[in-house]
């Protein structure tokens, strides 16, 4: 989106480092495009700074503000969340399943694309909080199976609001910066993801 559609986007990290992120795009290849075009925030550097502090800390207001005046002055569609879980584990709210109600509706309200990353133990295990899976407009699941020594990687979108899609699992791989999603053709079907 951001190469090919002229896009602007912010990537919130809470964990991982931004020179981390931008090693993995590398390796991946998908450096193709300008940075002034993708923002990323490292937040997990803010927390680590202030360690003292972070505990009194309401981090899902603190991302509100920061899109808030970020949107609209530079013009940002899509925002990358990374992750939910973590943003869980920081939160002091007695109620978190109507605090990410809350959160989810002030994203549509902004008129963006948002990607929310959640994770898991395993590739059997289900969304920290259980909510996401309902309150999401689409919800995809990233994988992966052990086949003769290698680990492959499986895709599949599980929700998708208001479109006809396939619930099967496709192989994921990146040649060259470039994804492409192949039906397993053969794969044993494992709906462990």
């Amino acid at each position: 989106n951001l190469k090919n559609n002229g896009s602007r986007g912010v990537y919130l990290t809470l964990e991982e480092s931004k020179e981390s992120l931008l090693k993995t795009m590398k390796n991946l290849r998908l450096v193709d495009f300008d940075e002034k075009d993708l923002k990323i925030i490292d937040i997990g550097k803010m927390r680590r700074d202030h360690k003292d502090v972070e505990e009194e800390k309401n981090w899902f207001g603190i991302i509100k503000d920061y899109l808030d005046r970020k949107v609209k002055s530079e013009n940002i569609s899509l925002v990358v969340l990374d992750s939910l879980t973590a943003l869980y584990s920081l939160s002091r709210s007695e109620n978190l399943r109507n605090e990410v109600f809350h959160f989810f509706n002030y994203l549509r309200e902004l008129e963006v694309t948002s990607f929310l990353i959640t994770e898991s133990s395993g590739n059997n295990a289900g969304s920290p909080s259980g909510v996401e899976d309902f309150l999401s407009d689409g919800l995809i699941n990233l994988g992966y199976i052990e086949s003769d020594g290698k680990v492959e990687w499986r895709i599949r979108c599980v929700k998708l609001r208001n479109s006809n899609h396939s619930p099967d699992y496709f192989m994921l791989s990146n040649t060259n910066g470039v994804f492409t999603a192949t039906p397993e053709n053969g794969f044993a079907a494992n709906k462990d993801l």
